[in-house]
């Protein structure tokens, strides 16, 4: 009988959370600053990549595996439950490791990893803001400045600046062309 109505408050408090917190769910894409994906184009080491790259804002953003996969690079990837579902994935290039994690509800960081562990010195390449309610873990994403990864369709699309600068690649951009160069 306890665990029933245990049951009963929980799914009333996630309930009530959810309604007071539905409009964090929605995708932090706008379609209205979306430009069309057709326009740009992305070459890697001199080669044409096909990836649907996106631009929002004045950002150029590509899917993660398009350009990992064209440069060697190996992903990870796995589902962490920490009072929410994050995504995690490790990116590990040559003697590079970046980890990016987060879920739409939070944003997802980008972060430049020195070793195979965590280290006080991995350096942060990009961090959402969030905002919380004080002395809770009630936290949404602050759409209005968020620039990072965001997913679309299954895909995660990854600020393709962000990505040079961790993995200290050359990045160019010219006549609608992302040129990507180690």
């Amino acid at each position: 009988m306890i665990s029933r109505k245990l049951s009963f408050v929980i799914m009333t408090i996630l309930i009530a959370i959810s309604l007071m917190f539905g409009g964090v769910e929605k995708q932090t894409t706008n379609a209205s600053t979306l430009t069309s994906a057709s326009k740009y184009t992305l070459s890697i080491n001199g080669k044409k990549v096909n990836a649907n790259v996106q631009v929002i804002k004045g950002r150029s953003y590509v899917p993660l595996r398009a350009i990992t996969n064209k440069l060697g690079y190996t992903i990870s990837y796995s589902l962490v439950d920490e009072l929410d579902l994050y995504q995690y994935y490790e990116i590990d290039g040559a003697s590079k490791r970046v980890t990016i994690w987060g879920n739409k509800n939070r944003g997802y960081s980008i972060i430049k990893r020195i070793g195979k562990e965590y280290s006080p010195d991995d350096i942060q390449i990009y961090d959402a803001k969030i905002k919380c309610v004080s002395e809770t873990d009630l936290c949404e994403l602050i759409k209005d400045i968020y620039e990072g990864p965001f997913v679309k369709n299954n895909t995660l699309y990854v600020p393709i600046r962000y990505m040079a600068d961790a993995f200290s690649l050359n990045l160019k951009i010219s006549n609608n062309i992302i040129h990507i160069t180690k």
